[in-house]
Formats: structure tokens, C-alpha cells, sequence
């Protein structure tokens, strides 16, 4: 069993990609051209206390709704003189059924819940608890 930390990160991957990394492992590494330095120092915090970090999918062609989530394993960034990327990694990747909308979502930050129509591919949420139940 696992406790899930109090935070997620919400993402944005194309659905075909994620429906192929679930059929062959369950796992993947992503890079992106951002930093995800808060999610990184999360990251960290809920490593050293035990705790699995999810990260939770929407798709980027289209807004759906909530697609995937999955347990972080690790988050690197790389700094450069032209910014920084992030690189993590996931496995369990893991199916969220129908009707889960950004909404469902709360942002850490603001307290607010995420947009149905929000865009951006990195948020700091916090865990929803359909995932907090997955660990029971």
C-alpha cells in the first residue's frame, strides 16, 4: 500500500501516446521545455516522507476531460542558456473512467478549481481523492 501525497501534477500528453505507453508497460518518460522546479521541490518532500507522487493526464488534442493518471518516479531538470526542461517519469499509468473533468481539480496555489477549459501543460494540484482511494 501507498500513501499519495497531498499534491499532484496535472499535465497535458497526446491520448494516442498515453493509450500506447498503458498497452505496452504502464510506464514513460516525457520531456518538456519547462521547468517544473515547485513540482520538482514536491517531489522531493513527498519522497523523503514516503509518499508517491501522482500525476494526473488530460489530453492535449483536445479538452476531455481527465484521461491518466500515474506515480511519478522521478522529475530531473536541465538547466540551459536558453531555459530549462523537465524530464519525468511514470509508471502505473492508470485509466480514470469517464465524466472526470479539469474542474474536479484544485489548484494549490489559488484554491480555485482548474479550469474546463484550461490549456497549460504543468499545474501544481492537489491529489484528487479518487487516487487517494486507489491506495486502500
Amino acid at each position: 500500500m501507498s500513501r499519495f501525497s497531498k499534491y499532484c501534477i496535472y499535465t497535458i500528453r497526446q491520448s494516442d501516446w498515453l493509450d500506447e505507453r498503458y498497452q505496452v508497460n504502464r510506464a514513460g518518460t516525457v520531456t518538456e521545455g519547462k521547468s517544473w522546479k515547485t513540482g520538482q521541490e514536491l517531489f522531493n518532500a513527498a519522497q523523503a516522507d514516503g509518499e508517491t507522487m501522482p500525476v494526473v493526464f488530460a489530453a492535449a488534442e483536445s479538452i476531455t476531460g481527465l484521461i491518466y493518471w500515474a506515480k511519478l518516479t522521478s522529475i530531473a531538470i536541465k538547466e540551459s542558456g536558453t531555459g530549462a526542461e523537465t524530464t519525468y517519469t511514470f509508471t502505473d499509468l492508470t485509466p480514470i473512467g469517464p465524466g472526470h473533468d479539469l474542474s474536479e481539480l484544485t489548484l494549490r496555489e489559488s484554491r480555485r478549481p482548474l479550469s474546463d477549459n484550461y490549456i497549460r501543460p504543468y499545474a501544481i494540484c492537489d491529489t484528487p481523492i479518487w487516487v487517494r482511494w486507489s491506495a486502500a
